[in-house]
């Protein structure tokens, strides 16, 4: 509205016309559409006929390349005879022109001209003209379309990028016509713009200003002590942070993990939209994740050497720490992130902004958060969704993956998962501590022979050490303790010994100056409560502490040691940690939640208690014992909450010498294990392990264990080895599913059958070996000689694999195996009377068919699979199937996975199967003979799963 005056002492008011945002868009597509694409086209046209003549008329140009008039309309060619430039021409005119005589394309009529999702330069030039068609003609949708303009920007930004590819342009002039690009879309966009817009505009910039001030800020406070507990020195990140590995999750990868470096986080899946997606990054207690996502915002900050592949595809990037258990509103988090100049824009603005940019949200910790917490999270992703332009990163622990798949299928978004690899080889732990060393050494001369100690661990812990906080947790109990002691351990629970005695320094370095009696024996009955604590969350199956049950706690140490005078709430907040950090004032115990430092180590705690009551002896039964240090009933489904702490005190009574106590506990603790259901052998496999297998703890394992079926796997194979020598079962299952990868010593077990002359049943199931079709015949080498019998083998074999199979198989037996390339068996060395079901697959090689038909199958209950069979690929199954079993043989099923076979292709398969005598193969689905395949799809995607049932 604009005031004029008059004459008249009147002031007269006049309204001018609004125009709408429609309008707006309409106007500013049709500038596109008229003015930005035919720019864009006459360079193509430029690049695509360099022989162009500049006063050479196009007719001309198109008469001297012999190219035909009949390809073009009247209209056109009456054009082409006027003009020597392009400049004057239209989209449909200059497509029309690159098409026909554009080199390095394909001929008009090719079906690339049609595809609407490829990167090829035909396909592209398809697509820009289907939207000036849909801009110029569909007046009511494409012409006002919002998003039209950005679908402009990016396809011809991909157009340039393929016609530098087709006609090998220099890399700076792609990069310079890029540069053109963006510079006209920018002023295409402010030569339309209303007020309101510039406003959000100089407001997104301020904002980008201020966010990148608050994560720099941030980023100084950014250290390693942060989240790692007993890390008394506070060192930069970027000083200390050791790559890290990832393995994405995922359907695709079942069969075959794949493991990508840390800067991969935010890569793209193939032809998807990077944004409006969800990552989620998972991984244990202290397994890096905060690190890496920190590391994140660092690089966000560098923007000249970003190292996050995509990391430059966000304006904004929010960190979001949800440890506190609290998270604010949307409403908050904008005071929060922007106090300046919050109070001085309408909140609406603000929102707009924000979630209308290409963000990137990272939620540290939404495990932590409580279920309205996760609500109000859940907002942030709804009010977003309808933008597009965010991507969320959830850092949670594994428990929580699960939760936020549902939430993201209810709200429509991708999402795709990264989990935390643990840093096992040696090279990559002594690296890690090198880092550590090179800084605190300049702090404490002591810590000088850091990375001298730790590679004088027993190798036995390394897997212990295989998480960066217990590599950081080394760093300070070398500080604490003596290299001798470090040298000698060698269990887990040593180490946390040493933890817990530090506690104890702890608290007496805290009270020693206020010269308490018999303080060393008042914290070591503190200790025992803590121990008792400890148990009682384990049945609640709780890590943390909110301040109800801290209360709970003081009035049981009150009750238990009514003349401490240790102040509880000072003794929690020593040892305690709450958000990662160590709290030292008293007031923190009335507001704030503890939490144990993990999972591992509360466990250890609360065998402790376990092992007191014990030596104690008053109670006899183990069930009896957990009630009465929890106070309320145990629940069989509760058993197996403790089984680890059963672990944990079952080495430390045999470290001690406590093996009468011990057998006295053993057969109850047997008996609760199989009334619960839990897997004894599997129990025993935990306690080995926790002890890194001392002979001692072996022996009194062998004893009691049970002599049925062990089933060996990734977790149990090293105590099955340690304990073969001593018991022996009936049968041992050694099975590794797909998603396993198989130790690369499991040759070393193997062997250990062989040589412990075990006569029992063995069964086989090497799933990864047969699905990437990987031979296994070194490990069926290891058992030449061996007693035993093998009931089952699941993996891949070479040409030696019938030889090293025969003389396992004295019973009968399930043999499923996958052949190597090139196809040579031996299989027809296989003895027929053990055999009771032979499955073979194949994978497809374009190499023709050279198997001798003189070495058919085994004549048994017979199967053969061909995996991965190409489309017209029906001959070379033929040959082969006439290879594997010629008309002598008994070939009862066919199986083709993943099938890119039609249905003329079966046909032809089905007809034409050379033997007619065995049974009359038909293509029908549906016929009711009984001398017939039937066709079943397993799967009802493209990559189907044929089945093919011969019935005889």
């Amino acid at each position: 509205e604009r005031v004029a005056s008059s004459e008249s002492t009147t002031s007269k008011r006049f309204v001018l016309p609004v125009i709408s945002q429609d309008d707006i868009n309409r106007f500013r597509n049709k500038k596109a559409v008229d003015e930005l694409i035919p720019y864009f086209l006459c360079k193509i046209l430029e690049w695509s006929c360099p022989d162009k003549l500049p006063d050479e008329t196009f007719l001309k140009y198109l008469e001297r390349r012999n190219i035909s008039r009949r390809k073009f309309h009247e209209w056109e060619l009456q054009r082409f005879s006027e003009e020597s430039t392009p400049k004057n021409f239209d989209v449909a005119l200059l497509y029309s022109l690159i098409k026909m005589a554009g080199y390095n394309l394909a001929n008009s009529k090719d079906s690339v001209w049609k595809e609407k999702h490829s990167d090829k330069l035909e396909s592209l030039l398809s697509n820009i003209n289907d939207i000036r068609n849909g801009i110029t003609h569909d007046v009511k949708t494409e012409a006002k379309s919002p998003e039209a303009l950005d679908k402009i920007k990016v396809i011809l930004d991909q157009t340039i990028t393929a016609a530098g590819r087709v006609y090998s342009l220099p890399k700076e002039e792609v990069t310079e016509a890029k540069l053109l690009l963006q510079d006209k879309i920018k002023s295409l966009t402010q030569s339309l713009m209303t007020s309101k817009e510039k406003y959000l505009i100089k407001l997104q910039n301020k904002l980008q200003t201020e966010a990148r001030y608050s994560l720099m800020d941030l980023c100084d406070k950014f250290c390693t002590g942060e989240t790692l507990f007993l890390s008394y020195y506070k060192v930069r990140l970027p000083e200390v942070f050791s790559p890290v590995k990832l393995s994405m999750k995922g359907p695709e990868y079942v069969t075959q993990t794949k493991i990508v470096d840390q800067y991969q986080l935010l890569v793209n899946e193939c032809c998807a939209d990077p944004l409006n997606n969800i990552i989620i990054l998972e991984g244990g207690v202290g397994s890096g994740k905060t690190a890496l996502v920190k590391m994140l915002i660092y690089d966000f900050l560098n923007e000249s050497t970003h190292k996050f592949e995509n990391l430059n595809e966000f304006q904004f990037v929010y960190y979001i720490c949800c440890r506190n258990n609290s998270i604010p509103t949307r409403q908050d988090f904008i005071r929060v992130t922007y106090p300046d100049l919050y109070p001085f824009a309408r909140v609406e603005d603000l929102e707009s902004v924000i979630f209308g940019s290409r963000n990137l949200f990272i939620f540290d910790g939404l495990d932590e958060l409580n279920g309205d917490c996760v609500l109000i999270a859940q907002r942030f992703l709804e009010r977003t969704s309808h933008t597009g332009k965010s991507t969320f990163l959830f850092v949670v622990r594994p428990f929580f993956t699960q939760h936020i798949y549902r939430r993201a299928d209810l709200l429509g978004f991708r999402y795709r998962t990264f989990s935390m690899e643990k840093i096992h080889l040696e090279e990559e732990q002594v690296a890690f501590i090198q880092r550590y060393e090179r800084v605190l050494k300049t702090k404490n001369s002591a810590m000088r022979g850091l990375t001298h100690a730790f590679k004088h661990v027993d190798l036995g812990l390394r897997p212990f050490f295989s998480r960066p906080m217990n590599l950081v947790l080394f760093c300070t109990l070398f500080e604490k303790s003596c290299a001798q002691t470090i040298s000698k351990w060698s269990q887990e629970s040593e180490v946390y010994h040493e933890v817990i005695e530090l506690y104890k320094q702890m608290l007496c370095d805290r009270f020693r100056s206020r010269r308490i009696e018999h303080l060393d024996a008042l914290v070591e009955a503190f200790m025992h409560e803590i121990y008792k604590l400890a148990l009682r969350c384990l049945h609640k199956n709780k890590l943390s502490l909110t301040a109800e049950d801290c209360l709970d706690f003081k009035r049981k140490c009150f009750e238990a040691l009514s003349r401490n005078p240790l102040p509880i709430d000072e003794c929690l907040s020593t040892i305690f940690q709450y958000d990662g950090s160590y709290i030292s004032s008293s007031e923190a115990f009335k507001t704030y939640t503890y939490q144990f430092i993990d999972r591992n180590f509360q466990e250890y705690m609360a065998s402790k208690a376990l092992v007191r009551f014990v030596q104690k002896g008053e109670l006899t039964s183990m069930n009896n014992i957990l009630e009465n240090i929890i106070g309320e009933p145990v629940l069989r489904t509760d058993i197996c909450k403790f089984r680890n702490a059963f672990a944990f005190a079952t080495v430390d009574l045999v470290n001690d010498g406590e093996t009468i106590l011990l057998n006295k506990h053993i057969k109850d603790l047997s008996f609760l294990l199989e009334q619960t259901g839990q897997d004894e052998f599997a129990f025993w496999s935990t306690v080995l392990s926790k002890c890194n297998y001392q002979k001692d703890v072996v022996n009194q394992a062998a004893k009691v264990v049970e002599v049925g079926e062990w089933c060996v796997n990734s977790r149990t194979w090293m105590a099955a080895m340690h304990m073969l020598p001593t018991k022996q079962p009936r049968q041992i299952n050694v099975e590794f599913r797909e998603e396993e990868p198989i130790p690369f010593n499991l040759e070393l077990f193997l062997t250990t059958v062989r040589d412990s002359h075990y006569k029992g049943g063995l069964k086989l199931d090497l799933w990864p070996s047969f699905r990437s079709a990987a031979s296994v015949d070194h490990l069926l080498q290891s058992l030449q000689g061996s007693q035993c019998f093998l009931t089952r083998f699941t993996g891949c074999i070479s040409t030696t694999g019938g030889y090293l199979l025969a003389p396992l198989l004295t019973k009968r037996s399930t043999l499923i195996m996958s052949l190597e390339q090139p196809v040579h068996h031996d299989l027809h060395l296989l003895p027929v009377q053990n055999l009771s079901i032979l499955e073979v697959v194949i994978d497809y090689c374009e190499q023709p068919v050279l198997l001798n038909q003189e070495r058919p199958l085994p004549d048994t209950e017979l199967g053969v699979g061909l995996r991965n069979v190409p489309a017209d690929a029906e001959e070379w199954v033929l040959r082969l199937l006439s290879a594997l079993a010629p008309t002598t043989i008994g070939l009862d099923e066919i199986f083709l996975m993943r099938s890119g076979l039609t249905d003329d292709n079966l046909t032809v398969l089905t007809s034409q199967f050379p033997d007619a005598k065995r049974a009359r193969v038909s293509a029908d689905r549906t016929s009711a003979d009984t001398n017939s395949w039937t066709v079943e799809g397993y799967y009802e995607n493209d990559a189907r799963d044929i089945h093919l049932r011969l019935g005889l």
